[in-house]
């Protein structure tokens, strides 16, 4: 397959100050430690008044924009690619053309929606898309609010979450090979990772104090960590069997689970410490947010240069695993 874009910009957003573990355990009534000793996140932010999914959705997407020194003028599409609803209709990508008013005339926007591999999914959506040339500049955005559906009587999954969002902006380019797709669906653990209510079999207005907790995050969080174990690893042989490039300098960002799925991620995949980004002790879980967080990061901080080859990587409910390969 052939990548048929090139980054023109990133940029990202983190509401509020950093949360610490220790608050965190003085609100929801967990032990000092518990935290560090169970999730290892040190630190989260959270989406709260004044900031919403729209308003930060709007700073990462302008700080994309002066990353790329353009406007919009220049964009054709916006995909967005959060698991967070603003509302469930309209989409969220009208909802962000709606921030920036008669400027966004000349665009266009749909959802896609994977959960925490919503931002790879987009990614692959829009490279075939500008393949075909009906676009020229696609801009993705993710915008997380994912502890305000918290469950605290699962701190295991909720002690992880954290808020923020990431928006990258892409122009069609020359073709060039070294582009690679891998996704997988294991539906056998669909029940494993879910938010039951809001949709159509649990409406919200059935929403009582009794079935309360269906309407919050909940995670098999071992059960899933056992299905990465044993799935992602051969996902990842077959791509690096697929590659014709030396792929020894591969930058692997995976998604941020948790600081120590991703370590023992790594270590089950053979990957150094400097090849593998996990800053997830640093900032949580952001969803779909997290990759394209930590592809600004690494930009702005120069911890990348053009033309690296790097390995997407995540997993998502569903049970969904995907892997995308590109030059940065």
């Amino acid at each position: 397959m052939n990548q048929n874009f090139q980054i023109l910009g990133t940029g990202s957003y983190l509401p509020g100050k950093g949360v610490s573990a220790a608050e965190i355990e003085q609100r929801t009534g967990l032990e000092t430690g518990w935290i560090d000793q169970h999730t290892a996140v040190k630190t989260r932010y959270e989406c709260v008044a004044p900031d919403s999914l729209r308003s930060m959705a709007k700073k990462a997407i302008e700080r994309c924009l002066e990353n790329a020194k353009t406007d919009w003028n220049q964009i054709d599409l916006v995909i967005d690619c959060s698991t967070s609803l603003h509302q469930p209709i309209p989409c969220n990508a009208a909802t962000i053309l709606s921030l920036f008013g008669d400027a966004t005339a000349n665009a266009t926007g749909f959802d896609v929606h994977g959960t925490c591999l919503g931002f790879l999914l987009g990614l692959n959506v829009a490279n075939s898309l500008l393949a075909h040339g009906q676009y020229q500049r696609i801009l993705l955005v993710a915008s997380e609010a994912t502890l305000k559906a918290a469950n605290w009587k699962e701190p295991e999954s909720a002690s992880l979450l954290g808020d923020g969002a990431a928006a990258m902006l892409i122009g069609r380019s020359t073709p060039r090979d070294g582009f690679l797709f891998e996704h997988e669906t294991f539906s056998e653990h669909y029940n494993e990772c879910s938010v039951r209510g809001g949709g159509h079999e649990l409406p919200v207005f059935e929403y009582s104090d009794e079935n309360q907790d269906c309407y919050k995050f909940q995670m098999s969080g071992p059960k899933l960590f056992r299905t990465a174990m044993n799935r992602l690893p051969a996902m990842v042989k077959r791509m690096m069997e697929r590659m014709e490039d030396d792929v020894q300098e591969l930058l692997v960002i995976p998604h941020q689970a948790s600081p120590k799925a991703v370590e023992l991620i790594r270590r089950r995949l053979g990957y150094s410490e400097d090849q593998f980004i996990n800053v997830a002790a640093d900032y949580g879980n952001m969803a779909a947010a997290s990759i394209s967080f930590v592809i600004d990061h690494l930009r702005r901080n120069q911890m990348c240069q053009q033309n690296d080859q790097v390995l997407l990587l995540g997993t998502s409910a569903g049970y969904s695993q995907a892997g995308l390969i590109f030059r940065i």
